[in-house]
Protein backbone atom coordinates (compact mmCIF):
# COMPACT_ATOMS: atom_id res chain seq x y z
CA UNK A 1 0.00 0.00 0.00
CA UNK A 2 1.63 3.26 -0.74
CA UNK A 3 -0.44 5.25 1.46
CA UNK A 4 -3.69 6.60 3.41
CA UNK A 5 -5.30 9.83 2.46
CA UNK A 6 -8.06 11.43 4.45
CA UNK A 7 -11.64 11.69 3.11
CA UNK A 8 -14.66 13.12 4.02
CA UNK A 9 -16.63 9.94 5.06
CA UNK A 10 -20.37 12.24 3.31
CA UNK A 11 -18.41 11.63 0.41
CA UNK A 12 -16.95 7.89 -0.13
CA UNK A 13 -18.21 5.55 -2.46
CA UNK A 14 -17.16 2.58 -4.63
CA UNK A 15 -14.87 0.66 -3.13
CA UNK A 16 -13.30 3.91 -0.36
CA UNK A 17 -17.02 3.48 0.90
CA UNK A 18 -16.76 -0.43 0.90
CA UNK A 19 -13.47 -0.67 2.40
CA UNK A 20 -14.21 1.98 5.41
CA UNK A 21 -17.61 -0.35 6.27
CA UNK A 22 -14.88 -2.81 6.76
CA UNK A 23 -12.66 -0.51 8.94
CA UNK A 24 -15.90 0.10 11.74
CA UNK A 25 -14.95 -3.37 13.58
CA UNK A 26 -18.18 -4.84 12.08
CA UNK A 27 -16.24 -7.64 10.27
CA UNK A 28 -13.81 -9.53 11.58
CA UNK A 29 -11.94 -12.55 9.35
CA UNK A 30 -12.86 -14.91 12.32
CA UNK A 31 -16.89 -13.80 12.02
CA UNK A 32 -17.14 -13.34 8.59
CA UNK A 33 -13.93 -14.66 6.38
CA UNK A 34 -13.09 -11.19 5.64
CA UNK A 35 -9.97 -10.68 3.59
CA UNK A 36 -8.32 -8.25 1.63
CA UNK A 37 -7.46 -8.82 -2.14
CA UNK A 38 -3.76 -7.83 -3.74
CA UNK A 39 -5.61 -4.40 -5.22
CA UNK A 40 -6.32 -3.96 -0.84
CA UNK A 41 -10.47 -4.35 -1.98
CA UNK A 42 -12.20 -6.53 0.73
CA UNK A 43 -13.66 -10.15 0.15
CA UNK A 44 -15.31 -12.54 1.93
CA UNK A 45 -16.20 -16.51 1.18
CA UNK A 46 -13.11 -18.24 2.12
CA UNK A 47 -11.71 -20.79 -1.12
CA UNK A 48 -14.35 -18.87 -3.45
CA UNK A 49 -14.02 -15.17 -2.76
CA UNK A 50 -16.74 -12.56 -3.32
CA UNK A 51 -15.62 -9.20 -3.29
CA UNK A 52 -16.97 -7.05 -0.24
CA UNK A 53 -19.45 -4.48 -1.71
CA UNK A 54 -22.61 -3.85 0.95
CA UNK A 55 -22.76 -0.33 -0.69
CA UNK A 56 -24.12 -2.14 -3.68
CA UNK A 57 -25.16 -5.68 -2.65
CA UNK A 58 -28.39 -6.11 -1.09
CA UNK A 59 -27.59 -9.70 0.40
CA UNK A 60 -24.41 -7.52 2.34
CA UNK A 61 -25.51 -4.39 2.38
CA UNK A 62 -28.89 -5.14 3.85
CA UNK A 63 -27.59 -7.44 6.76
CA UNK A 64 -25.84 -3.68 7.99
CA UNK A 65 -29.10 -2.69 7.86
CA UNK A 66 -31.14 -5.16 10.19
CA UNK A 67 -27.93 -5.36 12.67
CA UNK A 68 -27.81 -1.93 13.22
CA UNK A 69 -31.22 -1.06 13.28
CA UNK A 70 -31.55 1.69 10.59
CA UNK A 71 -33.95 4.49 10.03
CA UNK A 72 -34.42 6.00 6.58
CA UNK A 73 -35.92 9.25 5.20
CA UNK A 74 -36.52 10.15 1.18
CA UNK A 75 -35.45 13.69 0.57
CA UNK A 76 -36.08 13.32 -3.14
CA UNK A 77 -35.31 10.58 -5.75
CA UNK A 78 -31.58 11.15 -5.48
CA UNK A 79 -30.86 11.87 -1.93
CA UNK A 80 -31.90 8.92 0.67
CA UNK A 81 -30.88 10.13 4.46
CA UNK A 82 -30.00 6.94 6.84
CA UNK A 83 -29.59 6.87 10.56
CA UNK A 84 -28.73 4.30 13.04
CA UNK A 85 -31.07 3.57 15.77
CA UNK A 86 -31.50 2.00 19.59
CA UNK A 87 -33.75 -0.65 20.38
CA UNK A 88 -36.14 2.33 20.68
CA UNK A 89 -35.93 4.36 17.72
CA UNK A 90 -33.60 6.56 18.91
CA UNK A 91 -31.07 8.07 16.82
CA UNK A 92 -27.13 7.01 18.04
CA UNK A 93 -25.59 10.30 16.42
CA UNK A 94 -27.02 13.28 15.85
CA UNK A 95 -27.71 13.85 12.41
CA UNK A 96 -28.60 11.72 9.02
CA UNK A 97 -25.94 10.37 6.37
CA UNK A 98 -26.91 10.59 2.99
CA UNK A 99 -26.67 9.46 -0.59
CA UNK A 100 -28.46 8.86 -4.10
CA UNK A 101 -28.86 5.00 -2.74
CA UNK A 102 -30.12 2.96 0.45
CA UNK A 103 -26.80 1.11 0.55
CA UNK A 104 -24.91 3.96 0.47
CA UNK A 105 -26.47 5.98 2.54
CA UNK A 106 -26.58 3.51 5.16
CA UNK A 107 -23.38 2.80 4.97
CA UNK A 108 -21.63 6.28 4.66
CA UNK A 109 -24.04 6.15 8.28
CA UNK A 110 -22.45 3.36 9.94
CA UNK A 111 -19.04 4.72 8.89
CA UNK A 112 -19.56 8.25 10.46
CA UNK A 113 -21.42 6.55 13.68
CA UNK A 114 -18.02 4.24 14.06
CA UNK A 115 -15.15 6.75 12.49
CA UNK A 116 -16.48 10.03 12.62
CA UNK A 117 -17.41 12.48 9.72
CA UNK A 118 -13.36 11.73 8.25
CA UNK A 119 -11.92 8.20 7.92
CA UNK A 120 -8.37 7.61 6.56
CA UNK A 121 -8.52 5.07 3.10
CA UNK A 122 -5.81 3.74 1.03
CA UNK A 123 -4.84 5.88 -2.11
CA UNK A 124 -5.21 3.38 -4.64
CA UNK A 125 -9.26 2.60 -3.59
CA UNK A 126 -9.72 6.45 -5.06
CA UNK A 127 -9.34 6.00 -8.32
Amino acid sequence: MSGFVEVKTAELQGMALDWAVTGTGCLTIEQNGLRFDQQHRPTVGGDFEIPYQPSTNWGQGGLLISRFLMDFSCDHTETIGAALCDENGMYLNDHMSYGPTHLIAACRALVTYKTGEWVCIPKELLS
